[in-house]
C-alpha cells in the first residue's frame, strides 16, 4: 500500500510539472548595493551624451531613460512590475519613483539609488538621476539634464530649491523576476523519486 501511494503521488507530480511547465510567477525585490553601483558606473560612462526627450540609449537619454538603461546594463535584463501586475521595461520618472522604488531617507541612500526631483509647489517626480553621494546637506547625482542638454554629474541641496525645483526624495529600485513553477516542482519530484526507489521491496510481497 505504501508503494502504491508513493507511485500515485509521483505520477501526480509528474503530470503537474508537465502541464505547468510553461507557467511563471513574478516576484519583486530591491536591487542590491553591488547592482546599484554597477548601474551608477554605467550611467557615469554616458556623461556627455546628449539629452533627448524619450531617449533610452547611448546617443540620447532623458532622465528616466538613463536610469532604465543603466539598470538594464547592471542587471542584464530590466523588468518592472506595474501595480496592475503587468511586467514592463519602460516607465516615466514619476512611475519609477512612485511604483518601482522603496522610499529612503537621505542617510539610507547608497551609490546608484534614485533621487527624484519635483517642481516647486508640486509633489510629482519630473526629473531624477542616480545618486553618487549624499553629504553636507547636498546630493551629487548623475542625470540626463534638459537644462544642460546632456548627461552630467550635478549637485543639489537637500533643502531649498534649485532652478525652480527641489529634491522630492530618494528611492531604491524594485525589480521583477520571473520564475518557472517547474523549478520548484522538480525538487519534490526528485525527492519522491529517490524515496520511491529506496522504499521498493527487494522481493515481491506475497
Amino acid at each position: 500500500m505504501r508503494f502504491g501511494r508513493r507511485a500515485l503521488l509521483l505520477t501526480s507530480l509528474a503530470w503537474l510539472a508537465t502541464t505547468t511547465s510553461g507557467c511563471t510567477w513574478t516576484a519583486t525585490r530591491a536591487v542590491s548595493a553591488p547592482e546599484a553601483w554597477r548601474a551608477l558606473e554605467a550611467a557615469r560612462s554616458r556623461i556627455g551624451d546628449p539629452y533627448e526627450w524619450g531617449g533610452q540609449a547611448p546617443g540620447g537619454f532623458d532622465c528616466s531613460g538613463l536610469i532604465l538603461w543603466a539598470y538594464a546594463q547592471a542587471l542584464g535584463t530590466l523588468r518592472l512590475r506595474r501595480p496592475d501586475g503587468r511586467v514592463v521595461s519602460d516607465a516615466t520618472m514619476h512611475e519609477i519613483f512612485t511604483h518601482h522604488a522603496i522610499r529612503l531617507s537621505p542617510a539610507e541612500a547608497w551609490p546608484g539609488d534614485i533621487v527624484a526631483i519635483a517642481e516647486e509647489g508640486g509633489a510629482i517626480a519630473t526629473h531624477g538621476g542616480l545618486v553618487e553621494r549624499v553629504e553636507a546637506g547636498h546630493v551629487w547625482f548623475v542625470n540626463a539634464s534638459s537644462y544642460h542638454r546632456q548627461v552630467v554629474s550635478d549637485v543639489w541641496p537637500l533643502g531649498g530649491s534649485k532652478r525652480g525645483q527641489y529634491v522630492l526624495g530618494f528611492g531604491r529600485l524594485v525589480v521583477a523576476e520571473r520564475r518557472l513553477w517547474g523549478i520548484f516542482l522538480s525538487l519534490p519530484l526528485a525527492r519522491f523519486s529517490s524515496s520511491l526507489v529506496e522504499d521498493r521491496p527487494s522481493r515481491p510481497i506475497m
